[in-house]
């Protein structure tokens, strides 16, 4: 099975033997892409919904796996008991439905060794999330896909702290890292938020103008990242 490049970054992520929960599978391209390789010896796939329920079940017994991926219905992780799985792949998602995934299932999380997430927006919020409720980013990526750039996320328990808390809207990983895609990352956020700032100055309220300033705070970390992107981060965390 081929992934697409998004796809084929996520699953890259998950380490060899492990067990992956696929939460919001669709079509259960990386549990099989995963089981298949023989990458993982087997991996548990969910979905909220009927329809792609029954098109997962479907492309499982297609590849004749159906005794090693084990595709459920149920709402994230609540159809997971604690210790069936030790790798989360979220992916696809808007950051909230992410954030509230992870709330409902604690139970599960605590016998979870990484989470891969790959919010589709929101990014900012996952990182704060995951750095408010016991969590460490221990890498990130980048990949692009149909002109899209879409951040990859990887997260253990542990304690962390960012000195600057715009690291949340781009990951302090990718500036040690010197990612390729980091500048156009940078660049698309800042058009953004410049089409944003043009926005609020046309409103005059107090709450306009306390995201307007929160938005000019945001371009000009942006600018001053750009600047420093070939030079590493400028920044201090505690890992």
């Amino acid at each position: 099975m081929k992934l697409t490049p998004r796809l084929r970054a996520i699953a890259a992520k998950i380490p060899t033997g492990s067990i992956p929960v696929d939460v919001g599978t669709d079509h259960c391209y990386i549990p099989i892409y995963l089981v298949k390789n023989r990458i993982c010896p087997k991996a548990i796939a969910t979905e909220i919904n009927v329809g792609p329920y029954q098109r997962a079940i479907e492309m499982v017994e297609r590849e004749g796996l159906l005794g090693k991926i084990d595709v459920r219905l149920g709402d994230g992780l609540k159809v997971i008991k604690p210790g069936e799985a030790n790798v989360v792949v979220i992916a696809g998602m808007g950051g909230f439905s992410i954030i509230e995934i992870l709330k409902k299932s604690p139970e599960v999380l605590a016998a979870i060794d990484l989470l891969v997430l790959q919010p589709m927006l929101a990014q900012d919020r996952v990182r704060k999330y995951l750095l408010n409720s016991g969590y460490m980013i221990k890498d990130e990526d980048l990949v692009e896909e149909s002109s899209q750039i879409y951040e990859i996320i990887l997260a253990v328990s542990g304690n962390q702290a960012l000195q600057d808390e715009m690291y949340f809207e781009i990951g302090y990983r990718l500036f040690e890292k010197r990612h390729p895609l980091l500048g156009r990352l940078i660049d698309r956020k800042l058009k953004i938020t410049e089409s944003i700032i043009k926005e609020l100055r046309k409103i005059n309220t107090k709450k306009s103008r306390e995201r307007l300033e929160h938005m000019e705070k945001r371009f000009h970390w942006l600018k001053e990242a750009k600047r420093n992107v070939c030079q590493g981060p400028n920044h201090s965390s505690n890992n």
